[in-house]
């Protein structure tokens, strides 16, 4: 008896198991496909960095283009990096990367100058790269700003191949 009432209650189980039905297990796993594309599609594009472009080219390739004269003036307190956009191509500012007895430390300064501007930017060392008294030398490198390709956003791009160094 004790068989039998096993092999009902086996059978009084298995009609109440239900599984899904096979159209909804296949719209689940096409959901499933769908997120994991997703997910990967997120974590690839952080591999690819956003293409900037200036005037229609590489971003990368007006940096060749720029020009520029400067000079730095030591009449008051602090040098003043004195600069003119000499080139046809917009400036958005300069990175100044100062060598304290081989300790190099990195300022941006915003500056925008359209062709044929002139601007000024005191360079506080103290305020400006955390050190006391003056760098050995200084590297300054031009920022232009580049469009994100596709969109309406700019984006600054230091043109780190065309600095110009100063002796101090």
């Amino acid at each position: 008896m004790k068989k039998e009432t096993k092999k009902e209650m086996n059978r009084l189980f298995l009609k109440r198991r239900r599984g899904l039905s096979p159209e909804i297990a296949t719209i689940l796993i096409v959901l499933l496909v769908i997120i994991f594309i997703f997910i990967i599609f997120l974590w690839a594009r952080t591999w690819t960095g956003e293409q900037l472009t200036k005037q229609g080219n590489p971003v990368d390739s007006m940096c060749g283009q720029v020009v520029y004269k400067y000079e730095i003036l030591t009449d008051g307190d602090f040098p003043v990096l004195a600069v003119t956009n000499t080139g046809n191509i917009p400036l958005y500012g300069f990175e100044v990367r100062a060598d304290f007895d081989g300790n190099e430390k990195l300022k941006s300064y915003q500056m925008p100058l359209n062709e044929g501007d002139s601007g000024r930017k005191e360079i506080n060392f103290g305020s400006d790269f955390s050190e006391t008294g003056t760098p050995d030398k200084l590297i300054i490198y031009p920022i232009i700003a580049g469009n994100v390709k596709g969109s309406k956003i700019n984006r600054p791009y230091p043109c780190l191949n065309t600095g110009e160094e100063i002796n101090l």
